[in-house]
């Protein structure tokens, strides 16, 4: 990051990106900000997450706001920063406004594209992650799997997976769980709803666990019953 800091031409990136500020610290919370200079990264919270940042991100000064772009306008002037790069698919046109009404010294720059790439390729603890991530979810849904029958709908699938997946040490699903059944699992995004299964459907699962911050996502797809040549050539074509 300091090296695509020094190529980019400013004094300090502001990430907003929760994604990114938890790959960059350690910090898991549902808002903050980081502001990354020259010297010790600062990361900003509200009150909610003062006590969790210094536990999770020791290795930046933690600060507190009362008021986001205030106290991010704030740490801007502190660090005597006048020119700053920032998300430019994070950052909305209200907070925007209201960092330019507040810091309005500040020169702002987008970032680079390049900042993906640095989350882009995994090291092993990473992949760790994600492996426990996957054998989560995977012993999730074979634990499930006989409820998969005539007469049980959708969503009480998706719940017990759910419930199956916590349990086994997910922070969350990925994504909202999809249960599809019959003439639903042709919907590549269909919500698991009433729909009770019937003898002879495709059941289509797109589920995930998070570990670690990591995502696993695997889509399965199950004929109810036996598997009959139908089934088998619509299968070949998707």
């Amino acid at each position: 990051m300091r090296a695509l800091l020094r190529r980019s031409g400013v004094d300090a990136f502001l990430i907003l990106d929760l994604k990114n500020i938890r790959y960059l610290t350690g910090f898991s919370g549902s808002d903050g900000a980081l502001l990354m200079g020259a010297g010790k990264p600062t990361l900003l919270v509200d009150g909610r997450y003062t006590t969790q940042a210094a536990g999770e991100a020791p290795g930046t000064r933690v600060v507190l706001y009362r008021e986001k772009a205030a106290g991010i306008a704030d740490a801007l002037s502190a660090g005597g920063y006048g020119h700053v790069g920032f998300e430019p698919s994070v950052m909305t046109v209200d907070v925007f406004g209201a960092l330019r009404r507040k810091a309005k010294k500040v020169r702002w720059k987008p970032l680079p594209s390049e900042l993906g790439s640095i989350r882009a390729v995994k090291d092993s603890v990473e992949i760790g992650h994600i492996r426990r991530a996957i054998r989560i979810a995977a012993g999730a849904l074979r634990s499930i799997l006989a409820g998969f029958r005539p007469g049980v709908c959708e969503r009480d699938i998706a719940l017990e997976l759910d419930y199956e997946m916590r349990k086994r040490g997910a922070e969350a699903p990925s994504f909202d769980t999809i249960v599809a059944s019959g003439p639903n699992s042709a919907l590549p995004h269909a919500r698991p709803g009433r729909r009770k299964i019937r003898p002879g459907d495709f059941v289509v699962v797109d589920y995930g666990a998070v570990s670690g911050g990591y995502h696993s996502d695997e889509t399965c797809t199950f004929a109810v019953g036996r598997a009959g040549r139908r089934h088998r050539a619509l299968y070949a074509v998707v």
